[in-house]
């Protein structure tokens, strides 16, 4: 997935440019799926057994256990 900026002269000209490199702001309402998107393509080519997002979407109970154990903590030190 690439990127190329299309750069348009004074007299009207317009010349497309793919050795501009940087951020580029892209107005969405669908910021996720352009995130999705992106991870998808930045990716490296590896054979994957499972989905790299099953981990964020259902995560082990490994993680639960402790992310709970972090929000109990955080509550207890606020009061």
């Amino acid at each position: 997935m690439g990127i190329s900026f299309g750069v348009e002269q004074q007299d009207g000209t317009k010349q497309l440019r793919d050795d501009i490199s940087g951020w580029a702001f892209l107005e969405t309402g669908a910021s996720l799926a352009w995130t999705l998107a992106w991870l998808n393509a930045a990716m490296p080519r590896v054979l994957r057994g499972r989905s790299v997002f099953a981990p964020y979407l259902i995560p082990p109970t490994r993680h639960i256990k402790y992310m709970n154990a972090r929000n109990q903590a955080s509550t207890t030190t606020e009061k």
